[in-house]
């Protein structure tokens, strides 16, 4: 009896290991319209700035819901250069992300997989939908137009494709999962996979640097549709890992976090020494975000009476960082 004990502790411990654990769970329900900058979220230039920011929008959203991330021109022309932060830049395991995203039949859109912490040092892939003109092809004739295209950099010498039919007006969902103990990268649209262009390469993986560290959403001008709009908008954000290590990608040191009391019961006060808050995320044990107070809401003292009794996770966001810290709900 004793020795069938242990190997179903064995086994269950060998089973929360392997288990998926979603760090990032965002369908911008909670947040205010405009401007978003904090938590998972930042820019190109790691740096609060409106015109660069992810948009917060109730123009569309995926169903169920009432608002989504948009993604297009500004007034002066310039449009979003948004960063989807992993809590780290892994290094191994496991990473799958996907999102609900829709784009109108006459914008072009675009995003890609950044290796590293430092935006723009390393491309994991690239993804171009609807940018292609008729003469782009193939080899063998087959043309990239209305489609969507993802190219991953090989050396320095030229690009291999994967492509999928072009979704439009609609609401459709991409998933990729990142296998960095293998070194594989699939793509599905809609529950389908997508296959490469060049099948000898299979679905290894692209980059250079074999991390993932953040998904860029840029407002892609397209020279070859300058007609194109360059507008999209995503929704329903999830992003889960599997045996995951890598190098920590925002936290500081959280001993600076003061908050009180912890306990709570209805309310919790926050304070970082020397610094102003931004944005507070609040998750639960699983992953999942739970309540979020940003700069339009108040700070210092923060509701927490829709909460459970349990541990909860507040990552605090300033100008200079994200800090975590832990809390109890009685």
């Amino acid at each position: 009896m004793k020795k069938i004990y242990l190997l179903g502790l064995a086994l269950t411990m060998i089973s929360m290991a392997n288990a998926q654990t979603t760090v990032i769970d965002d369908g911008f329900e909670s947040y205010n319209i405009g401007s978003l900058y904090g938590g998972n979220w930042s820019n190109w230039q790691l740096a609060d700035d409106e015109t660069l920011n992810m948009m917060v929008s109730d123009v569309r959203a995926s169903p169920g819901g009432t608002k989504s991330g948009y993604v297009g021109p500004h007034n002066d022309g310039n449009g979003q250069d948004a960063l989807l932060k992993m809590p780290s830049v892994y290094t191994h395991g496991k990473i799958t992300a996907e999102w609900k995203m829709f784009v109108p039949a006459d914008s072009v859109a675009y995003y890609n997989l950044q290796e590293q912490a430092t935006p723009g040092g390393s491309f994991g892939f690239q993804c171009y939908i609807n940018t292609y003109a008729a003469t782009d092809t193939l080899p063998g004739g087959e043309s990239l137009a209305h489609k969507l295209v993802w190219t991953f950099a090989v050396d320095t010498v030229g690009y291999l494709y994967a492509y999928a039919p072009l979704v439009t007006d609609q609401w459709f969902t991409l998933k990729q999962v990142m296998d960095l103990d293998n070194l594989t990268l699939s793509l599905y649209v809609d529950g389908t996979e997508v296959v490469y262009f060049q099948p000898q390469v299979g679905n290894d993986w692209p980059g250079a640097k074999k991390s993932v560290a953040a998904f860029d959403f840029f407002s892609y001008q397209d020279e070859d549709n300058p007609d194109l709009v360059n507008t999209y908008y995503i929704d329903d954000i999830k992003v889960t890992t599997e045996n995951v290590s890598g190098i920590n990608n925002v936290e500081k040191n959280s001993s600076i976090v003061s908050l009180y009391p912890n306990p709570g019961k209805d309310y919790i006060s926050f304070s970082v020494k020397d610094e102003v808050i931004n944005n507070i995320d609040v998750f639960n044990v699983f992953g999942q975000k739970v309540l979020n107070a940003n700069a339009k809401t108040s700070l210092s003292k923060l509701d927490i009476r829709s909460l459970a009794s349990g541990i909860y996770t507040a990552k605090v966001t300033t100008k200079n960082g994200i800090f975590t810290k832990k809390f109890v709900v009685k």
